[in-house]
Parts: structure tokens; C-alpha cells; sequence
């Protein structure tokens, strides 16, 4: 059995709009989304061979940044950033993992 600590690095971006059909066109608001977080996540191992371990870990502590640019039409009209900061131990997201060594 052994305590450990993971740090993982995620990241995503998508997009969002909003728009109406007119008689001119579509007219509307278009959004780009990005994001980047870092958390740590300890966890327990149980060897239950050589070469075989079963991991439980827990997310416990994360940050990261994020941040959108709009658009109204093509024109950038607006941009959007914050940072933030969770210490958040979440007991219904345990992650479960079989780990092989060679």
C-alpha cells in the first residue's frame, strides 16, 4: 500500500452563439471559450502483484484561468477573463484506476 499525490493539467475551449434571423441576415452574438486548470489529487495505492496496482484518488485542490472573446457580427466586441480557485474534496468524483508496471 502507498500514499500518493497527482497533479494534473486540463484545458478546453468551445464556442457559443446566440443569434436571430432577420432581414438582413443572421444577427447575433458568437463567443470563443478557453480554459486551462491544475489540480491535485491524492490518492492510496494497493499493489496486488508485482506488476499490478489498484488507485483510488480524490480531487481536492484546483485553479486555473479562463477566458472569452465576443463577437457582434465579425466585429470583436467584447473580452471576458477571471481566475479562480477551488479547494473542493468531492467525494462523489473518487477516480479508480488499474495501473500496470513493466
Amino acid at each position: 500500500m502507498a500514499l500518493f499525490g497527482e497533479v494534473r493539467l486540463s484545458g478546453g475551449f468551445g464556442s457559443t452563439k446566440s443569434y436571430s434571423v432577420t432581414e438582413r441576415g443572421k444577427e447575433g452574438t458568437f463567443s470563443d471559450v478557453n480554459e486551462i486548470a491544475l489540480g491535485l489529487y491524492p490518492g492510496i495505492s494497493v499493489f496486488l502483484s508485482d506488476h499490478v496496482a489498484l488507485e483510488l484518488s480524490l480531487p481536492l485542490l484546483e485553479g486555473g484561468y479562463s477566458w472569452d472573446k465576443e463577437y457582434e457580427g465579425q466585429i470583436p466586441s467584447a473580452r471576458a477573463a477571471h481566475a479562480f480557485g477551488n479547494f473542493k474534496p468531492n467525494l462523489l468524483k473518487l477516480n479508480l484506476g488499474i495501473v500496470f508496471n513493466f
